[in-house]
C-alpha cells in the first residue's frame, strides 16, 4: 500500500472513532459531533503522518539513488499495521484533549446561587425541616432523592439544600434539629443512608457531597453525574419503582410508556434490556 492510500484509511479511522466516541458520550461530553470528527482526523493524521514519514525517510536512505517519490512508495504490511495502530492511538489521544479542553469548568456554591435554578441547577430551602409545621417531614426527604434521581436520568446537575427558590441562603441549621449531632458528618451519613434505601447503594457512593459556606451560612451541595442507566425511586416497601427526569428546571415522573420511549433514547434499547 502507497502511502496516500496509508494515510485515507488513517483519516476514515479517525472520523469513525471521532464520530462514534462522541455518539457513545452524547450529552456526557461538551465536545460537538463535528469537533469530536476533526478531533479524529487531526489525531489519525498526525500517527499515521509520523510513522509514514519516518518510515519513508528509512527507506529512502537505504538506497538514494533510486528512491521514488516518498507518496508513492509502497510500505509493506509491518509498516501499515504500525501506521494504522499509531493512527488509532493518537485519534484517542487527541479527543482526551478536546474533551477535557472543552469542558466547562464548574461553578462554585455561590456562583451557583447568583446564577439561580436552571435545568441543571437546583434549590432546595431544607432537606428534612418543614418550615409550615415545623417538623421533620418524609416527603421533603423524598423530593430530595427524586431530584438527584432526576438529574442523574438526565444531564446531571448540582442540588443546593439551604438555598431558597429565589436565592435567599437559609442554611443547614434548621435540617440539624433532627441530628443527634449537628454537624454536616452526621448530615452526610444521613443523606447517603436515605438515598442507598430510595435510590440503591451505587448511586448513593456515586454522588459528590460537599458543604461550602455562603453568605456566611454552611450549606449542601449535592453533584450528580449524568448514569450510564435508568436510577428508579423506591418511595416506601411495596410501591413500584418510580423514573423521574428534569423537565426543563423541573423534576417530573415519567408514565410507564413515558418512561420506556425517554429510556430508549437515553441510554438505548440494549442498556434498557441489561437493566430489566
Amino acid at each position: 500500500m502507497t502511502v496516500v492510500e496509508v494515510v485515507a484509511i488513517a483519516l476514515a479511522i479517525g472520523v469513525g472513532i471521532g464520530g462514534g466516541v462522541r455518539w457513545l458520550m452524547r450529552n456526557r461530553t461538551h465536545l460537538s459531533f463535528s469537533a469530536a470528527v476533526l478531533a479524529g482526523m487531526i489525531g489519525s493524521a498526525i500517527g499515521a503522518g509520523a510513522v509514514s514519514v519516518i518510515a519513508g525517510v528509512m527507506r529512502a536512505g537505504e538506497d538514494s539513488s533510486d528512491a521514488e517519490p516518498f507518496y508513492e512508495q509502497d510500505f509493506p504490511p509491518p509498516v501499515v499495521l504500525l501506521t494504522i495502530l499509531a493512527a488509532i492511538l493518537f485519534t484517542f489521544l487527541v479527543l482526551l484533549i478536546a474533551t477535557r479542553i472543552s469542558r466547562e469548568p464548574d461553578l462554585s456554591a455561590a456562583e451557583l446561587v447568583v446564577a439561580g435554578e436552571t435545568a441543571e441547577v437546583e434549590f432546595k430551602s431544607s432537606a428534612r425541616y418543614n418550615q409550615h409545621t415545623g417538623q421533620r417531614d418524609p416527603k421533603l426527604e423524598l423530593v430530595i432523592a427524586k431530584t438527584i434521581a432526576a438529574f442523574a436520568n438526565s444531564a446531571g446537575g448540582v442540588l443546593l439544600i439551604g438555598v431558597a427558590d429565589d436565592g435567599s441562603v437559609l442554611g443547614l441549621d434548621n435540617d440539624y434539629k433532627f441530628m443527634k449531632k449537628p454537624d454536616n458528618d452526621r448530615y452526610e451519613l444521613w443523606l447517603r443512608d436515605h438515598l442507598s434505601v430510595t435510590l440503591g447503594a451505587d448511586t448513593a457512593a456515586a454522588v459528590r457531597v460537599d458543604f461550602p459556606s455562603v453568605s456566611g451560612s454552611e450549606i449542601c451541595e449535592i453533584r450528580v453525574s449524568r448514569s450510564d442507566r435508568p436510577i428508579f425511586v423506591t418511595p416506601t416497601k411495596g410501591k413500584a419503582p418510580e423514573l423521574w427526569v428534569r423537565v426543563g428546571n423541573s423534576t417530573r415522573e415519567l408514565s410507564i410508556d413515558q418512561a420506556f420511549a425517554y429510556g430508549a433514547r437515553q441510554w438505548g434499547r440494549r442498556q434498557l434490556r441489561r437493566v430489566g
